[in-house]
């Protein structure tokens, strides 16, 4: 795992505590210097941006894959994600089979 992988876990951990993951004691505690501080700020700001600019669907499947790593763990998600791919798959494909037997 990368130093800037762990950073984000830590900074997400810190959020759901509802403290703040840029606090002396957390960097100290982490021994965050101030160039990784900067380069934690602007992956957050990354990631945040990123879900800004996803269409719903992904929100949606973002929002669904975190509730689940948080109750199954990675596996869990791949296996959820994998069912839902399909099953989305599986909606496209009979909505053209519908509007191709009304065009008859």
């Amino acid at each position: 795992m990368s130093r800037m992988t762990q950073l984000l876990e830590m900074a997400a951990d810190k959020f759901d505590d509802m403290t703040n993951p840029f606090d002396r004691s957390v960097l100290i505690e982490h021994n965050i210097t101030l160039d990784e501080c900067g380069d934690l700020s602007e992956g957050i700001a990354s990631i945040i941006r990123m879900y800004l600019a996803s269409p719903p669907e992904l929100r949606a499947k973002m929002a669904v894959s975190y509730a689940i790593h948080r109750i199954h763990g990675e596996k869990g998600v791949d296996a959820a994600m994998s069912v839902i791919d399909r099953d989305a798959a599986m909606k496209r494909t009979l909505a053209k089979l519908e509007a191709m037997n009304e065009k008859k």
